[in-house]
């Protein structure tokens, strides 16, 4: 019998994944929209949000109060500042600042999971030159064949 929420084995690390960065995610959502920093922490305990549960909501405002996390955020803001200030030079530059720097065995735009050998396979890369190699060879002749027609068919006009 399989309960709702099993997962299969092959899919467990990248299910992990998309649950951190979901969590993640939820938690900079509350942040932003129900937590101001400057005001004193007895007046961030209470959420307007429903599906927060209070003694989460609680935990959550001490942290984020506390001086260690806000050293944190200071260091981060202090990093992307000194990133962004440098001039973009190409379109590239643009996209990677926007969409991040590649990833050594990612695969780009598609999430945290996906890797290219999950995607398409453990093809080699000569392998894939027999491919090209191939599909070259049949191109050609596929020209080949459509220059003989339409020679015949110009010859047939005249």
């Amino acid at each position: 019998m399989q309960r709702k929420f099993d997962v299969p084995i092959s899919l467990h690390d990248f299910v992990m994944k998309d649950l951190d960065q979901k969590w993640r995610s939820w938690k900079y959502d509350l942040r932003k929209k129900f937590f101001t920093p400057y005001q004193k922490a007895q007046q961030h305990f209470a959420c307007s949000d429903t599906r927060v549960v209070e003694d989460q909501w609680k935990n959550l405002v001490q942290i984020w109060s506390s001086e260690e996390f806000k050293d944190k955020i200071r260091d981060i803001k202090l990093t992307q500042q000194s990133s962004t200030s440098s001039s973009i030079t190409s379109v590239g530059d643009a996209y990677k600042q926007v969409m991040g720097r590649d990833r050594t065995g990612r695969v780009r735009d598609i999430g945290t999971g996906p890797i290219p050998k999950s995607l398409w396979g453990s093809r080699s890369e000569q392998k894939l030159r027999q491919d090209n190699g191939s599909l070259k060879q049949q191109i050609d002749a596929l020209e080949e064949r459509m220059n003989k027609i339409e020679s015949r068919g110009n010859n047939e006009i005249i």
